[in-house]
């Protein structure tokens, strides 16, 4: 039997202490900018002697799980979402990390159904804080992985060889550089990884969510300059594609060697100090995987369509395509003019 359990005002009261959770309390990291989050986190210990299937067990690990539970968009509800994780082998693990997994799931399920952000100001604020990459070398990965977690910043592999007791020696980016939050950091195993370059993906006409989404794909990051609401119309460096294409433009519109030559003279005409092996204007078509990408950031402008507006394309618009109307108004008038 369907039945009211609790009273709208209990619902209400009890909705915005689940949002203080995912604000201040120990959900923060189920906290997705655009879409308000209202969850609790848990920690659950099993009977002894009993595992989470049920049967008897002696093995302590048995007795521990975290999990999440959430609801978004919290003031008007779409889904809800719960992560459980049994018997986690890393014992010092919090329920926070089953906050940060349910929260992306709350992301790319409420995209995925169309549903609108709305931000609020601590959104656009948090949108464009950075903070400061601790240094991580000397830790194991797991302990890495857990700081830079507590941080904001999301750890990755440099190399799939590597475990929990792996000690990283090197990170990238390097420990200083200011990130935004939920920015990849790379680590490895060794003071001088080989170079792992990557293209660099065309970020203009997207707004910014989609901009991390595709820079975390291409393991890169993103620093937002300007209005974090609009849409990226620029960015350094350039893609590689276009990068290329400039490269190509650049080389057909030297004729020969002695366009070469003469672009040349011109060259050190103008610059007498010019350093002919200078790596100043060298173009570059890939990033090393972690490296920044700056881009910035407009707010569209929508114009609003007017009567002047059609005043104005009538009266001076010469292609404007003539009404139905209008064709046989002309029609009729030069059937006139011949009789």
């Amino acid at each position: 039997t369907v039945r009211k359990v609790m009273s709208e005002i209990t619902a209400a009261r009890t909705r915005e202490l689940l949002k203080g959770v995912v604000l201040y309390g120990t959900g923060t990291r189920a906290y997705v900018e655009g879409y308000s989050v209202a969850g609790k986190t848990s920690t659950s210990t099993y009977v002894e002697g009993i595992s989470v299937t049920g049967e008897a067990t002696e093995d302590p690990d048995d007795y521990y799980s975290l999990s999440f539970v959430s609801l978004a968009p919290a003031d008007n509800p779409e889904i809800v979402a719960l992560v459980v994780l049994h018997k986690p082998e890393d014992q010092k693990l919090s329920s926070g990390i089953a906050a940060a997994v349910n929260g992306r799931m709350v992301e790319r399920i409420l995209e995925y159904m169309g549903v609108a952000r709305e931000y609020s100001d601590s959104d656009i604020s948090r949108l464009s804080a950075r903070s400061a990459l601790p240094n991580v070398a000397g830790m194991t990965y797991a302990q890495a992985s857990r700081t830079l977690s507590d941080r904001g910043f999301r750890a990755q592999a440099g190399d799939p060889a590597m475990g929990d007791g792996t000690v990283v020696e090197s990170q990238w980016p390097q420990a200083g550089t200011e990130l935004h939050d939920k920015s990849l950091v790379f680590l490895y195993p060794v003071e001088d990884p080989e170079d792992d370059e990557v293209v660099i993906p065309d970020f203009k006409g997207k707004n910014v969510h989609e901009c991390i989404r595709s820079a975390a794909e291409s393991g890169l990051n993103i620093e937002i300059i300007g209005n974090s609401l609009g849409l990226a119309v620029e960015q350094s460096p350039l893609s590689t594609f276009e990068q290329l294409n400039e490269q190509a433009s650049s080389e057909q519109n030297l004729t020969g060697d002695e366009a070469g030559q003469d672009l040349s003279d011109t060259d050190s005409a103008d610059d007498p100090d010019a350093d002919p092996d200078s790596d100043e204007n060298e173009i570059i078509t890939h990033l090393r995987r972690g490296s920044l990408v700056s881009i910035r950031f407009e707010a569209v402008e929508e114009h609003t369509h007017t009567s002047e507006d059609d005043a104005d394309g009538h009266e001076h618009d010469e292609d404007t395509v003539p009404s139905e109307d209008d064709t046989i108004e002309q029609e009729a008038e030069s059937q006139d003019d011949q009789e």
